[in-house]
């Protein structure tokens, strides 16, 4: 799905698949082979592993660019705040980043042991990230919910420390009706804002799809606890309906059981 054939929007495209493509490959690198294989067979058992996972990867990073380009073009229609042409030069510095790696790999390694993200080793703005993120939110408003979730998956992948990229991908995995993929998603939101529990109020409505009450309570217990050591009074309605969730849910517990 291109952006039409709107020439300004080419070099945004180019760019971020580019990246995807990039970032793809980086995901499929081998690991250090254990001592106890050869090189060769660890390689032949590790492809055979992870190939099907990875082409689910590539493709849900391919599609995910592609949705995103395409609720660019639309957003700058009527938000003149995006800018194109800078948004295309920054993803041609992350393109020109990996494409050589090689000469950058130690210095990425470090950074990522500091804890920066992709955005950060590459010098995308917060602007550009801002953009990305509001084409993800329409794509999501406008109820496409598989969609969005392959672009809410690239944009982890460029900062895995936004608590709301994280969220967003949970609930559009939930509205696709894919429980477990939207649990990792929320499990991952809590370790980057654990002050948060809406993520584990949204971990429980999962849990209850699939039929684990009793983890469902524990999720609203957990949401509990990070409200009552939260010291803002933003959570008070938050926390009458959680113990209020959880009550009945006790009682469906006691009542099937």
């Amino acid at each position: 799905m291109k952006a039409d054939d709107d020439p300004q929007f080419e070099p945004i495209e180019k760019g971020l698949a580019n990246t995807a493509s990039l970032l793809a490959e980086l995901i499929s690198q081998e690991e250090p082979h254990p001592r106890t294989q050869t090189a060769k067979a660890y390689k032949e058992k590790l492809a055979h592993e992870v190939a099907s996972d990875l082409i689910v990867i590539k493709k849900r990073i391919e599609n995910g660019v592609a949705h995103l380009v395409k609720a660019l073009k639309e957003l700058a229609s009527t938000h003149p705040e995006i800018h194109s042409n800078e948004i295309a030069v920054e993803f041609a510095k992350t393109t020109e980043f990996f494409s050589e790696f090689p000469v950058h790999a130690e210095s990425y390694l470090t950074a990522i042991a500091q804890d920066q993200s992709l955005q950060e080793i590459c010098g995308i703005s917060e602007t550009t990230i801002e953009s990305l993120y509001q084409a993800a939110k329409q794509i999501y408003e406008k109820q496409n919910y598989s969609d969005a979730a392959e672009a809410f998956t690239f944009l982890t992948l460029l900062n895995s420390k936004k608590y709301t990229f994280w969220i967003a991908l949970g609930n559009a995995e939930y509205l696709c009706h894919r429980y477990e993929q939207a649990l990792v998603a929320y499990a991952i939101a809590v370790r980057v804002d654990p002050g948060d529990p809406t993520s584990h109020v949204y971990a429980c409505k999962c849990y209850e799809e699939i039929q684990e009450f009793d983890n469902a309570v524990n999720a609203l217990d957990l949401a509990l606890f990070v409200i009552g050591e939260s010291k803002s009074r933003d959570f008070e309605n938050l926390k009458r309906q959680v113990t209020a969730k959880r009550e009945k849910l006790i009682k469906k517990i006691k009542d099937e059981g």
